[in-house]
């Protein structure tokens, strides 16, 4: 106390001496004696409020010791009712609950204030302790009489600061600390209503006549909103025919004044009919919330009795938080509307206040103002009915959250399993009436898969049956398997839409896409898809069969729907587009059958003789096992060569895919070369005659290179 009143006696010699005589005497203004008061007056001030906070922390002490007190006896969780309780009691208390919670928040936000507050005070104190000792270091240097008169004001100005913030400080560092106890104060009654209210919500039983007077409650509401509509919806019309006068009154009026005269009276008029209609959506908007209120009311209670199956907790939940979103949404537009009809009230206030308004100009802009405050009071009764409905499905939410928690293992299994159902009987589109559910079409695909499966293995089995019992190529086969997987196949598809009543018309889209992709780059594929029905129908080419492509021996292996795969004798396999054989010269070897002609070409030197090797070819071919006896073999002597005698020894093979007739044609060459060279006879080789013409002497010249050349 003895600060505070050296205070007061400071701050009164200042004001006593605030006059000219004492600024001149000082080197200054009155002014800045004035201000040297307000200084020591604001410094009093923050004195005075340190003392208010000092008792509100006795205060703060005594009601949390208190409050502990009454916890540690039992007393605070005592209620005015005792068990069991209604939901209305239990609303009533989460009401009360919910304003701790605010208060929480408060405060918590309090000390985050408070702590940013204390900083800046602690800074503005050192920065006026640092600003007091440069003066006092600078007063030594200065020997002027005005700088020293000059330098004092402003080291007692420092000084003052200094004063000043360290009230500040003391002050903030005791609101800290008050702001500090009223959070935890805070902390402590939410934590207590929180158990006090999962002692009521154990206790909640199902009362017939408080649900009977919530419903009753809300049917009268919902008849008072009725009466509330309708009479908005007159007025509305009212409005709408007052437009429609004004407007006639504005295409007939003549002259600037008399138009914008007119124009005013219109924008009364729209404004009055905006409130209305916005005032009946609300209204209505509100009536359909008390169904929903109402429907909650009973959910609620059929929750409590248990005439809930678990299986529909998760059902419920995703529709509340459903609702809970849209109601959500509905706050943050209706919140906005709020904060844009107050500045429009602002900007006709403004416009109110202005000099030089007619009377009629003022009349038509309080009347836009009375229509926008009417529409602010129906916001503010539409937010409040939001916020009572979503608290409502908050609750709901929390209710069927903490029931689920309470499940058995045997009930959160059955619970699952009713999720899954959900999921899987979920619709996903609608056509032609007939739903589209996960399930459906998770089926289909499933048996199109194992169709698939199945189509495959059935047509490899009847390939293979075919070739055992009724002794048919492997083309036949291979065309028999091939249709009977396309067949087998369309049946799956049909199959399949039909287990999971499908429509045609399902497909309708993806034909049409199937056309343009068609159309645009489908061609080739399409090509080769009908190129190998026709192969399979006309069989200029057969699996088995032995043919020449591309200067290449190959052997067909399959003829699939998009490609044919070939294998050569290097063991290569070779995928060759269907298209192919029907579009290029195709050599087929063993077209009609597996006889094929090879041929072994041999040069004799000239005086040999011709028909012991005729018959020494023939031997040849005879002795070799594979060459067939049927066609025999026979031999041409083909020409007079420029270095041998040319024959040619042509023969007959059953060729297979071990036996390739240039296997067989380099066994009779190694035979051939064998039994010639036994028999004497010799293979030509190339060679040439030269002959020089004699009727001149040959003349042979030796020359000796030259330097530079030896060089090079």
């Amino acid at each position: 106390m003895s600060k505070v009143d050296d205070l007061q006696k400071r701050i009164k010699s200042f004001a006593d001496s605030e006059n000219e005589d004492i600024a001149k005497a000082l080197n200054v203004t009155v002014e800045q004696l004035k201000e040297r008061t307000e200084i020591l007056q604001e410094t009093l001030a923050y004195y005075n409020q340190q003392l208010q906070a000092l008792r509100k922390h006795d205060s703060l002490l005594q009601e949390k010791q208190a409050l502990q007190d009454r916890i540690a006896t039992g007393e605070a969780l005592k209620l005015e009712e005792s068990p069991p309780y209604s939901l209305k009691f239990y609303d009533d208390f989460n009401v009360r609950l919910a304003e701790n919670q605010r208060n929480l928040e408060t405060a918590l936000l309090a000390v985050s204030v408070s702590e940013r507050a204390l900083r800046d005070a602690k800074d503005r104190f050192k920065e006026a302790g640092v600003k007091i000792r440069q003066l006092k270091s600078d007063s030594a240097q200065l020997k002027d009489h005005q700088a020293v008169l000059q330098n004092q004001w402003l080291l007692e100005q420092a000084e003052r600061d200094e004063g000043l913030a360290g009230g500040v400080t003391g002050y903030q560092e005791l609101a800290l600390t008050n702001a500090r106890e009223e959070a935890e104060l805070a902390a402590i009654r939410a934590n207590l209503n929180s158990q006090v209210r999962e002692r009521i919500r154990e206790n909640l039983h199902f009362d017939p006549a408080d649900l009977d007077k919530q419903l009753a409650a809300i049917d009268e509401q919902k008849r008072e909103l009725q009466e509330r509509s309708d009479a908005i919806r007159k007025n509305l019309r009212q409005a709408n025919r007052e437009v429609d006068k004004v407007q006639k009154k504005v295409e007939r009026a003549q002259g600037e004044n008399e138009i914008n005269k007119v124009k005013a009276t219109l924008d009364v008029a729209e404004q009055w009919r905006q409130t209305y209609r916005i005032q009946l959506e609300q209204v209505e908007n509100i009536i359909q919330q008390l169904s929903t209120r109402k429907q909650l009311w009973k959910q609620r209670y059929d929750l409590i009795k248990g005439a809930i199956e678990r299986k529909e907790f998760t059902a419920l939940k995703e529709g509340a938080v459903k609702q809970r979103d849209r109601l959500q949404q509905s706050l943050a537009l209706e919140q906005e509307r709020q904060t844009s009809l107050q500045l429009q009230i602002g900007k006709l206030e403004e416009q109110l206040r202005q000099e030089g308004l007619s009377w009629d100009a003022k009349g038509n802009l309080n009347e836009q103002r009375n229509a926008l405050v009417g529409l602010v009071n129906s916001t503010i009764n539409f937010i409040t009915a939001l916020n009572h409905t979503n608290q409502m499905n908050l609750r709901f939410i929390d209710e069927l959250e903490s029931a689920r928690r309470s499940l058995s293992l045997a009930e959160m299994v059955s619970v699952t399993i009713a999720r899954l159902q959900g999921w899987w009987k979920a619709e996903l589109f609608v056509i032609d009436d007939q739903p589209l559910t996960l399930g459906t079409i998770t089926t289909s695909l499933v048996i199109l898969i194992l169709g698939i499966i199945l189509t495959g293995f059935v047509s490899r089995l009847l390939q293979k049956r075919l070739l055992v019992r009724l002794n048919i190529s492997a083309s036949s086969a291979a065309i028999a398997g091939k249709l009977v997987h396309y067949i087998i196949l369309i049946l799956v598809v049909l199959f399949a839409m039909r287990i999971v009543n499908i429509p045609l018309t399902a497909f309708t889209f993806f034909g049409g896409a199937i056309a343009i992709g068609v159309g645009f780059g489908a061609q080739k594929l399409i090509n080769n898809f009908i190129s190998c029905f026709i192969i399979m129908a006309e069989q200029p080419i057969r699996v088995g069969d032995l043919i020449m492509m591309d200067n290449e021996q190959c052997w067909i292996e399959d003829i699939g729907a998009r490609c044919t795969k070939v294998r050569t004798y290097s063991n290569i396999n070779i995928l060759v587009p269907n298209s192919y054989f029907l579009e290029n010269n195709i050599t087929n070897w063993t077209h009609s059958d597996n006889i094929v002609r090879g041929k072994v070409t041999v040069g004799v030197a000239y005086g040999s003789p011709t028909r012991t090797v005729k018959e020494e070819l023939l031997k040849a071919a005879a002795e070799h096992g594979e060459v067939r006896k049927h066609p025999e073999p026979y031999v041409f002597f083909g020409d007079f060569g420029d270095n041998a005698l040319v024959f040619e020894l042509y023969y007959w093979v059953t060729v297979t895919q071990s036996v390739g007739i240039q296997r067989i044609s380099s066994d009779l060459r190694f035979m051939v070369d064998e039994r010639l060279r036994d028999a004497g006879i010799t293979i030509a080789f190339p060679q040439r005659d030269l002959h020089f013409d004699s009727g001149k002497p040959l003349q042979i010249e030796l020359s000796r290179a030259k330097p530079g050349k030896e060089k090079e």
